[in-house]
């Protein structure tokens, strides 16, 4: 089995054969990266492949078309954000909204952990989830990336008019993407996303657990002030999770 989650700018991918787990990560932005992706479908035929991305439709498509060429005969899987999974429900006014990433870290803490959570994604933007074991999903919060210059992460977002109301920075979770949007310069970064995982620790049932994945958790974790545990395969644990439930 092939797992694959495609991002605005890396696409990570885990190999499951035999028992035997590979991890491999490639660059989209260069040719280098996508030749190496190449090379890891060209391997003897996969029974499964199963695809998670918010990545653009152009690019979502041209994965899609490598997988179909390469491994014509493999059961090709491409996963979504639901409403709810088996008591895990989804907070946004539109679920279809929720980037599937985050869809699926949610999907691995709820059936995973057996506490309250924050999750924070930290990748060219970083998200902010909170999710209750009794209410579910309450929303959350996307701030730009450690390393993304403030037009680059509007640019991650182009169906948004950034002069909605709706973009008010509050310290209420967010159920649409025009809710959790947080405009930051990378000043405002760190204090903010500290600010935030105080006050909404205060939403959820104690102890709460703050799980940290993507790029930069690491970077993320040494910078705050509170205690976080990285989880880097927290999407990976999701899409098998939501696989087994789904059927």
């Amino acid at each position: 089995m092939l797992l694959i989650d495609c991002g605005n700018s890396a696409l990570k991918c885990r190999l499951i054969e035999a028992g035997a787990v590979k991890d491999s990560v490639f660059d989209l932005r260069d040719q280098q990266g996508r030749q190496g992706f190449l090379e890891l479908l060209q391997k003897p035929a996969l029974e499964q492949i199963c695809v998670a991305s918010v990545a653009s439709a152009e690019t979502t498509d041209r994965l899609l078309d490598d997988i179909r060429r390469l491994q014509p005969a493999a059961g090709l899987t491409r996963l979504a954000t639901l409403p709810r999974l088996d008591g895990l429900k989804n907070a946004y006014h539109d679920h279809r909204q929720l980037g599937v990433d985050r869809w699926l870290t949610l999907v691995a803490a709820f059936f995973l952990f057996d506490r309250d959570v924050l999750i924070v994604d930290a990748g060219s933007a970083i998200t902010l989830d909170l999710l209750s074991q009794r209410q579910g999903h309450l929303g959350g919060a996307i701030l730009p990336g450690l390393n993304t210059p403030l037009d680059r992460f509007k640019a991650l977002f182009p169906q948004l008019d950034y002069r909605d109301a709706n973009i008010a920075m509050t310290d209420a979770p967010g159920r649409s993407t025009a809710e959790c949007i947080h405009l930051l310069d990378r000043q405002q970064l760190l204090p903010h996303l500290q600010h935030l995982l105080l006050a909404w620790q205060q939403l959820l049932q104690p102890p709460v657990e703050i799980l940290l994945c993507g790029q930069d958790a690491g970077a993320i974790a040494e910078a705050l002030e509170l205690d976080g545990q990285v989880v880097e395969d927290l999407v990976f644990q999701g899409m098998l999770k939501q696989l087994e439930l789904e059927g």
